[in-house]
């Protein structure tokens, strides 16, 4: 929406939450969906236009909490795709593998301050 409130677009319906990621120039929203019975968990972007469908980016048994990376190339997940926790990352258009990553750069590209040692 407009920041007075006009303009509302829906871009996600019947959304059962597992985190949102805005890219960092705006133009799309990566999101986690809970899946529900034997619906596995995913991993999605979609467009701020909502005029594409959504991009599949994962499915596991557990995703969760995404961010992007803050060159905008990469979309993290805490979770797993194939039974092992732990972080990854995959290309926001659905292309090419997924990667491991360390909790380290996970959260630092959630925000969270290093750690220092003093």
């Amino acid at each position: 929406m407009n920041a007075d409130g006009s303009g509302v677009r829906v871009l996600l319906s019947d959304y059962e939450p597992g985190g949102l990621a805005w890219s960092p120039d705006g133009a799309t929203l990566a999101y986690a969906t809970h899946g529900l019975g034997s619906d596995a968990d995913g991993l999605w972007t979609v467009s701020a236009a909502a005029s594409d469908p959504p991009v599949a980016l994962a499915t596991g048994i557990h995703i969760d909490d995404p961010v992007r990376s803050p060159d905008g190339r990469q979309v993290a997940f805490a979770g797993s795709t194939t039974g092992d926790h732990g972080w990854n990352a995959v290309a926001p258009d659905g292309e090419g593998p997924r990667i491991a990553i360390d909790q380290l750069t996970y959260l630092s590209w959630r925000g969270f301050p290093a750690f220092s040692i003093h």
